[in-house]
């Protein structure tokens, strides 16, 4: 692919390549741009999606993209999905590839955190990692509007005060929080409505 491009071309592309890595203390590079289900990188050369880490050893190893995928694989040593640091990357049989990854799901999860007893826990019957679910918690936290997390009144714009809330559960591990004004106004709007009838 590189040998149908002119000096200046891949010197363009190479730079919009690094724009998009960040180099962490550990020595991964770290892929700062769009990433697929499994979490690897992706880059477009050429107007076409490819993996980011081929695209490193196209550039600094010379490993050539495409190919049979069943015959080689690049393996991430680090076993950081996201790095692109052509040191971190090996390229092996697809059987190879599997078979260490089988070996690694035993110890470690997908993004490479091993399954110590305080770093596991078990749902639906499989082990799950409690610091890939701390790091989605905490995206998911930064997503959410600040208001939406700390609301200050209640639907009807009453302050949650120390003297106006009541702390309630609604089921095991779920509490929410109550208004004692908005309580008795229905309260009080419940006896008038009972009164009326029956006077009625």
């Amino acid at each position: 692919m590189l040998s149908n491009m002119s000096v200046a071309q891949r010197e363009k592309l190479l730079a919009r390549f690094m724009a998009k890595v960040a180099r962490s203390e550990n020595g991964c590079w770290l892929w700062t741009g769009s990433v697929n289900n499994g979490g690897y990188g992706m880059f477009s050369v050429n107007r076409f999606p490819v993996v980011a880490h081929r695209v490193a050893l196209l550039f600094f190893r010379g490993v050539p993209l495409g190919g049979d995928r069943k015959a080689f694989q690049a393996d991430h040593l680090c076993r950081v999905p996201a790095c692109v640091n052509p040191d971190h990357l090996e390229m092996v049989t697809a059987l190879e590839n599997n078979l260490r990854r089988v070996v690694r799901q035993r110890s470690h999860c997908a993004q490479g955190h091993e399954f110590t007893e305080a770093n596991t826990y078990i749902y639906r019957g499989g082990r799950q990692c409690r610091e890939c679910h701390r790091i989605r918690q905490a995206v998911r936290n930064s997503l959410k509007p600040r208001s939406s997390r700390f609301k200050q009144t209640c639907k009807n714009g009453h302050a949650f005060t120390p003297e106006n809330t009541k702390h309630r559960v609604k089921k095991p591990g779920q509490k929410f929080r109550e208004c004692l004004t908005c309580r008795r106004i229905n309260a009080a709007n419940f006896k008038a409505r009972k009164q009326t009838v029956s006077h009625a």
